[in-house]
């Protein structure tokens, strides 16, 4: 026994763990139960500690749990053996990761090819229809085997992108890449293959796989003279300056909706829009102040115009009108430009002058610019509605409207396929993020509008679920919803019956204020001409005008006002299986 102690302690004492045995007393060495309480030195064979600098980067976000636990995904459907299909998903290895993507990217390609001449004449008669927007979403998910595959791509190459090696990193863009464009792949795949490139892309970029994907996307968009938004969304992000120049000169609005509105629309560029609000505040210094309230998460400066009477009243309320946080919906922009306009310049008119006293107006014409700026960008619109913040598993936007605090949700599929895109978290973008500080430093806010597009109608709280209102302020959202209504024969109802969506700023507004907070969907399309805009702006800025008169004490007004019998297929109240909340 004492023989191998001794041996054991040479062996410590060779690393340099504790001191060597000819160091210590044999008085020591004898006994077995002090060798190892003496305190380790530092021994002539041990390696000196490795001082690591403090990095300044920021550490990078975990991917979301369904990466970073993975549940077994089978392989019966694509004539793959179980074994190999159970060793890549039971290893962290490379090798075997890859090479089950690489096979089933060619059963996928084998399925296609293997498609029947009348499906192939069915989905070429498709084609020939330009697909309505809100039919096929960015990200879809089914419950058919292709998109389980493309989850199995996924799961399989997220987790390990980062040390995946450059050429087979490669190998899977350029062969995922050469599928768009296959006759057989219908138009909702489409969406759903490019969706999963553009996260990979954004979490590693290889050019030159952008370039061949650049070039095919192109060709196919000459040959079948369409040009798909999932395509442009693609380039614009990674290829913003070949997709300007070939809209210029390859793409004809006679076949090209996109390239046909962003030749037809008169919409303010975010650019524009700041330039704007510079020019009024220096124009009336005394009744504005330009406020910069945070940054984009693409740095652009978040802008707050302030419009105040000309001798301030310390009592009056505050009132916060915003625009733009979807940023494809451009109305909401132009109409609170023209209300800052029409304000301004009428000053000195005792209406609003009378107005002014007893409010302060906070207007926030583009809460997202970034968006704005890409929807316009490029020469086509893409019809893009989330910010342009990339998340940790490369899902590139964030739908601003969804990621208050009030009833937050995370990220999930909802019905027909779509995607919430809610954040991390609360507050997690820095767009809504900058609006929340704002709105809680605002003294006195009493009223709160969030201008969105399209629908003709008032939206009241709540949006989250169908619940009622506290104490009497149902009837009271109701009433002023028909008091709005009646300057342009729009609707009213609460925000769930168009669809429960969850974190929104009117819920929000409501909740953390019990400010009168409405959302009013703009005009008819998304897109409107400019004779359209200019209609649709003089009829809704009736309506903004009579929010304005009731906005320093709405609950208490709407009481004394007289209202006709509300018209039900315009008022269109919602019954409860619960009493209302007291």
């Amino acid at each position: 026994m004492r023989k191998v102690v001794f041996v054991f302690a040479l062996l410590i004492g060779y690393l340099g763990v504790v001191p060597t045995i000819s160091s210590v007393p044999l008085s020591v060495r004898s006994s077995p139960s002090t060798l190892f309480a003496i305190r380790p030195v530092t021994s002539a064979y041990a390696r000196p500690p490795r001082k690591r600098r403090a990095s300044t980067r920021k550490p990078a976000l975990p991917l979301p749990a369904y990466y970073r636990h993975p549940r077994w995904l089978g392989c019966k459907h694509f004539e793959i053996p179980v074994s190999k299909c159970r060793a890549a998903w039971r290893t962290s290895r490379i090798a075997p990761r890859h090479a089950l993507i690489i096979a089933l990217l060619a059963w996928w390609k084998r399925d296609l090819e293997n498609t029947p001449q009348k499906t192939l004449d069915w989905l070429a008669k498709r084609r020939e229809k330009y697909f309505r927007v809100g039919e096929w979403w960015f990200d879809r998910r089914k419950s058919d085997k292709i998109y389980h595959l493309l989850e199995m791509i996924d799961t399989l190459l997220q987790p390990h992108l980062d040390r995946y090696p450059q050429p087979l990193y490669r190998e899977i863009l350029q062969k995922t890449g050469a599928l768009l464009d296959h006759p057989a792949m219908s138009m909702p795949r489409q969406t759903a293959l490019t969706s999963r490139l553009s996260r990979w892309l954004a979490r590693r970029t290889d050019a030159p796989s952008i370039e061949s994907i650049r070039t095919l996307m192109q060709r196919s968009m000459l040959r079948h003279r369409e040009c798909p938004w999932w395509f442009l969304v693609f380039l614009q992000t990674f290829a913003p300056d070949a997709l300007a120049r070939f809209s210029k000169q390859k793409i004809s609005p006679s076949w090209c909706t996109a390239r046909r509105l962003h030749q037809e629309i008169r919409f303010r560029t975010p650019e524009a829009s700041d330039a704007l609000l510079r020019t009024l505040a220096k124009r009336y210094p005394r009744h504005t102040r330009l406020v910069p309230f945070g940054k984009s998460y693409e740095g652009r400066t978040l802008w707050a115009l302030h419009i105040h009477a000309k001798r301030r009243n310390p009592n009056a309320k505050s009132v916060l009108m915003v625009g733009a946080q979807h940023a494809d919906e451009h109305m909401g922009t132009e109409i609170l430009l023209d209300l800052a306009q029409t304000l301004l310049k009428k000053h000195k008119t005792p209406h609003v002058r009378e107005l002014l006293d007893r409010i302060e107006l906070w207007l926030i014409p583009v809460l997202n610019p970034d968006g704005k700026h890409f929807d316009l960008a490029g020469g086509v619109v893409k019809i893009w509605r989330y910010n342009r913040s990339i998340q940790p598993d490369g899902q590139i936007g964030v739908d601003l409207n969804r990621n208050y605090d009030d009833h937050w949700q995370p990220f999930r599929y909802v019905d027909r396929g779509r995607v919430n895109l809610p954040g991390l978290r609360p507050f997690s973008e820095p767009e809504t993020d900058a609006l929340r500080q704002l709105a809680e430093k605002l003294p006195r806010l009493t009223a709160l509008l969030d201008l969105h597009q399209y629908g003709r109608v008032v939206l009241l709280p709540y949006a989250y679920a169908k619940k009622p209102l506290p104490n009497d302020f149902e009837d009271l959202f109701y009433k002023i919803g028909q008091y709005l209504i009646e300057t342009n024969r729009y609707r009213t109802f609460p925000a769930h019956r168009l669809y429960p969506h969850q974190g929104t700023l009117g819920d929000w507004g409501f909740s953390r204020f019990k400010a009168l907070s409405l959302v009013l969907e703009i005009g008819s399309a998304s897109y409107l001409k400019p004779t359209l805009q200019a209609h649709t702006t003089r009829q809704d800025l009736k309506l903004i005008h009579r929010f304005l008169s009731i906005a320093d004490d709405p609950f208490q007004k709407i009481r004394s006002i007289p209202l006709p019998p509300p018209d039900p297929r315009l008022v269109r109240r919602t019954t409860y299986t619960t009493p209302t909340a007291q």
